[in-house]
């Protein structure tokens, strides 16, 4: 997990390029399950983010419309979840917990396994920057806009959706995204895979790390 070895930005986030998740993800896999880096696998998310990283998870239908899949707890708060009928009730929720939408927790594919897999991106890059003890948190728009910045949007976004990196919502979710990802389809074994589908028999793996990216 990202620790305080990295640098805060102005939002308080850790400044982390792509190969400084790529590596500290690869460290953390190499720690659950060293085979992941050397075999091309399918990892068990829902293993490694409760028996690995020590994450709650819980489901709970997260909008009215459908609009939120997944959302992660920094710090213990209120949250606003809706029943059966839409009708919106609140729950206390502790920090390190993962909350899927309901509706996504029936399906075994793989946005089930991306939206699992982001949610313990945002644990893996921001926690150690965001956790910190305080008095219960509202789990609000009204909280954010107050205590963190105004143009931080409460988990408003798409999945797919290409956006620029301005605010602190977009980083969050940028770290999240791409943490998400290497636990899915980490560098190693991607580039292994790699060399046996294209059989590069004049390349070694650097130099078609160097093609492909």
């Amino acid at each position: 997990m990202i620790n305080e070895n990295y640098c805060l930005d102005a939002h308080g986030l850790f400044y982390l390029s792509k190969k400084d998740i790529e590596r500290e993800v690869e460290e953390d896999l190499k720690q659950y399950d060293s085979s992941l880096l050397i075999k091309p696998s399918k990892i068990n998310i829902l293993h490694y983010l409760e028996y690995h990283l020590g994450l709650d998870i819980e489901y709970k239908k997260l909008s009215s419309d459908h609009t939120c899949y997944g959302t992660f707890v920094f710090n213990k708060g209120k949250l606003t979840v809706y029943d059966e009928d839409n009708k919106p009730y609140d729950i206390i929720v502790k920090e390190k917990t993962v909350i899927i939408d309901s509706d996504i927790a029936e399906l075994d594919d793989s946005f089930a396994n991306f939206t699992y897999s982001h949610e313990g991106g945002h644990y893996f890059t921001q926690y150690n920057a965001l956790n910190r003890v305080s008095e219960d948190i509202q789990l609000t728009k009204e909280y954010y806009a107050k205590n963190i910045e105004n143009d931080f949007e409460f988990r408003d976004y798409s999945f797919g959706q290409r956006r620029n990196l301005i605010t602190k919502q977009d980083w969050m979710e940028w770290q999240a995204n791409y943490a998400g990802a290497c636990i899915l389809m980490n560098r190693s074994s991607v580039l292994i895979l790699l060399s046996k589908l294209l059989k590069f028999d004049n390349l070694n793996q650097e130099g078609i790390s160097k093609k492909v990216i």
